[in-house]
């Protein structure tokens, strides 16, 4: 049971670190994906269906449910997580300044302040990695992404690219890839499937989004979130920031 509850921490933690997040690492110059980005750019809010599974130490996971993004950095899922014989319904919420993590079955809320993990990293650290569909190449080291080739996703063509990350071997972290595979929208620039490789080529984790509209219109307020009456709040700030340099020191020659 103790092992179990560690990789829903740490699961939860990497979440809210995915689709939290408000720092970028560098983009790529490739023309093709500057051509991607350029049609990315018109858009400012949209909604999917996503799906997740993550390999963690042996545990296998899979997540679905619903994404909604609005400019600048604001998120809203509302998933359930299949852990192999345990179900977990959660609601992950971001304005860009906080992000929160809540459990209704546990009555359980994980909070990460975003502002204070940017100042305690100096806006150094590595996040945002298919947080934000209109950014699919975040995340990547400028010269190491290249076309591989062109495919479709739910009957929508794309273009599929690789890429090494930035930091590849950080510490005492779930899974770090060594490569991240995105399929990329050809009308609309936006991600659609994004796949993290380990050394040997195995497939760690693998993102999909389906059913995408874009410029939706949401209000602000949707993006707020108040833990219920008598739920455990857990800070996991300074846990992500301890993390978060783990990483940055693990990516330094």
């Amino acid at each position: 049971m103790k092992s179990g509850w560690n990789v829903l921490v740490k699961s939860t933690l990497i979440l809210a670190l995915i689709f939290g997040g408000s720092i970028v690492w560098a983009q790529t110059p490739d023309p093709r994906i500057t051509a991607l980005e350029e049609k990315a750019k018109t858009v400012k809010s949209y909604s999917a269906d996503m799906s997740m599974t993550i390999e963690v130490m042996g545990n296998k996971m899979v997540t679905t449910g619903t994404f909604i993004y609005k400019n600048p950095q604001k998120t809203k899922m509302e998933t359930e997580m299949d852990m192999g014989g345990m179900k977990m319904k959660q609601i992950t919420v971001s304005d860009g300044k906080t992000a929160w993590t809540y459990q209704p079955a546990m009555n359980m809320v994980t909070k990460i302040d975003l502002e204070k993990v940017k100042a305690e990293t100096q806006g150094e650290m590595p996040e945002k990695i298919g947080s934000d569909l209109s950014k699919a190449f975040n995340g990547l080291i400028d010269d190491s992404t290249s076309y591989v080739r062109s495919d479709t996703v739910d009957g929508v063509k794309v273009s599929v690219f690789q890429g090494t990350p930035e930091i590849k071997d950080a510490p005492n972290m779930p899974f770090t890839p060594a490569k991240i595979e995105t399929w990329v929208g050809d009308n609309d620039g936006l991600l659609r499937k994004m796949i993290m490789f380990n050394d040997e080529g195995k497939e760690m984790m693998t993102q999909s989004y389906s059913n995408i509209k874009i410029n939706v219109a949401v209000d602000d307020s949707y993006f707020e979130f108040t833990p219920p009456e008598g739920a455990q709040v857990i800070d996991m700030t300074e846990s992500s920031i301890n993390i978060l340099k783990e990483m940055k020191g693990s990516g330094k020659e």
